[in-house]
């Protein structure tokens, strides 16, 4: 995981996007001080897109971040980033989305945030 991650996020415990907010220590995350009901899986996706924040991520390091062999179809990568949305924009009111880049991957985002860059 450790070869994906921006060095800048590297060694914090709490990572945030305007209020929403992952602690890496108990794997739980929250927007605005209310805990968001997310499956293991759905943490792992939100996580890594924390630790990349403004940048791209790929299917490929999500299975990565995921499974320590990737044996599930990516597919699966869908229906994950599907609840996630939904949670995160239930919760934020739309301020805060994982926008798709066309065979790029996603990016997690504030309204207000640039545009993602490429590493």
């Amino acid at each position: 995981m450790h070869d994906i991650v921006s060095p800048e996020y590297a060694s914090q415990r709490i990572l945030h996007i305007g209020a929403l907010v992952a602690d890496l220590q108990t794997k739980r995350a929250e927007f605005a001080g209310k805990a968001l009901q997310l499956t293991d899986k759905e943490y792992l996706v939100l996580e890594l897109l924390l630790l990349r924040k403004g940048q791209i991520v790929t299917r490929e390091m999500l299975m990565n971040h995921l499974y320590e062999e990737p044996e599930a179809k990516d597919s699966i990568i869908d229906v994950f980033l599907s609840r996630l949305r939904k949670k995160i924009g239930t919760a934020s009111g739309g301020t805060v989305s994982i926008e798709t880049l066309f065979k790029q991957g996603y990016v997690l985002q504030e309204k207000t945030s640039a545009k993602p860059t490429r590493k």
